[in-house]
Parts: C-alpha cells; structure tokens; sequence
C-alpha cells in the first residue's frame, strides 16, 4: 500500500520471487504510474472513497485481478488499523527493537481511523510464541481471534 506514490522499486519482485503489486492512491500522478510500469511493477488504483472503502475495493482488486488470497502485510498504523478492524488479521508479528529514542512524534502500530472504537475491541490475542533472535530482538507472535 503506497497511497502517497513514494516508493521506487527497481525490480517487478522481491528477491524470492514473489511478484510486487503496488496499491496506489486515486490521486498518484500519471508520471509515478509510468515509472511502476517501466520497472514492470503491477499495481491497483484504489477507489476514491474513504479510508475503509478504499482498502476494502484493493483487496477485493488483489484477489479478483492477481488471485491474492493471503498475505504479508508489512504495513503503516492506519492501514494495519483499518485491517484488523476489518477483521482480515489472523497473526500479529511484533520484532522488538532493543533500543529507546523516548520521542513522541512516532506513529504507533496499529491506528485507525474508525471513530470511538477500537480497531481491537472485539478481538482477542494469543501468544503463539515468543523469542530472541539476532543481538538482542524479541519476536513476538500473536494469533488474533475475533
């Protein structure tokens, strides 16, 4: 999800093949689109519309156009946000980063943008496991039930 139309790739898939399709916002310039298209890199116009509607018509796009039926989602706070409230969330993966910058302006994990309620407050997790890896990071696993 690239709503802004920031990212530059310089390949149409990842190092282990998977192919990248970029969802973009309705606003993207016709100049981003091009470049997408040189590279070879797919991608899907959202729907003007708001924040749930637009993510709602890329997924139903994502699987109707590209046969995406799973996914990693390697998302901002808002899109995580709009996600599990959508109930389409079924493991939160958290790496714990062992350091602290104590700086406020950083956006959380998981926002959204759906009035009072609480993207979780239906939800219920479960620790699936936990460990440490690299120097010093935490990985954490969660299954989420709704």
């Amino acid at each position: 999800f690239d709503p802004q139309g920031k990212l530059h790739y310089k390949a149409s898939n990842l190092p282990t093949g998977e192919n990248i399709v970029a969802v973009l916002g309705s606003h993207v310039t016709r100049a981003y689109q091009k470049e997408l298209e040189d590279v070879g890199v797919s991608y899907i116009m959202r729907t003007p519309g708001s924040k749930l509607e637009e993510t709602k018509s890329a997924l139903k796009h994502l699987e109707e156009d590209f046969g995406a039926k799973n996914m990693l989602l390697e998302g901002g706070a808002i899109i995580n946000g709009n996600l599990l409230k959508m109930g389409l969330v079924d493991e939160l993966s958290l790496i714990i980063y062992p350091g602290i910058d104590g700086k406020s302006d950083h956006p959380s994990i998981i926002e959204c943008q759906c009035g009072e309620e609480s993207p979780m407050e239906a939800s219920k997790l479960e620790l699936k496991s936990c460990e440490t890896v690299g120097s010093g990071f935490v990985w954490i696993r969660y299954a989420i039930h709704h």
